[in-house]
């Protein structure tokens, strides 16, 4: 039998953040090219999170091969720099960690696939709060997409996986 999805719903990790000050939110800089020493590390020291927030991978796991999971570690800003930017919205909001989400390369590349990335774009988006109840939403809206494409892509995958061999083996 092949590798499962879990079944089960992650949350979103900003639920288990630690409580944010939204008066005092700052951008960590993402257009770095290092996020493993840089703002990567300064998301994870931040929030503790240790897995892929769409699919639940840990980087971190003991039990599994740590420095590849590790290696597949993205930052994924849930409502993506792009629609920020033409909304206009604060740098220090969208680029702070309130936007942002440790990620494996697999879901962070399925949600940027996605041409519909955010469920709706709002009139205005004038204050934190805005912004969180908007960030709120689409981190939903991405988690179905992100959790459809990998269902969808377990399927090819049994595809490749090799067939129990058919012959007596006497």
């Amino acid at each position: 039998m092949g590798p499962q999805i879990s079944s089960h719903l992650l949350s979103d990790p900003l639920d288990h953040y630690p409580v944010l000050d939204l008066s005092k939110l700052k951008s960590l800089n993402t257009n770095q090219k290092t996020f493993r020493e840089s703002y990567g590390l300064e998301l994870y020291r931040q929030t503790g999170q240790t897995g892929c927030a769409y699919c639940g991978i840990s980087f971190v796991d003991s039990n599994s091969n740590n420095f590849t999971h590790w290696l597949m570690m993205s930052v994924d800003h849930v409502v993506p720099r792009k629609t920020a930017l033409l909304l206009s919205i604060d740098q220090n909001i969208w680029d702070s960690i309130l936007n942002l989400v440790l990620c494996c390369r697999s879901c962070n590349d399925y949600g940027n696939r996605d041409r519909q990335k955010v469920p709706y774009q709002p009139e205005v988006v004038n204050s934190p709060e805005a912004f969180l109840h908007w960030r709120r939403d689409t981190f939903r809206y991405r988690f179905q997409k992100i959790s459809e494409k990998r269902a969808h892509d377990l399927g090819t995958y049994q595809f490749w996986v090799p067939l129990p061999d058919s012959t007596d083996s006497d």
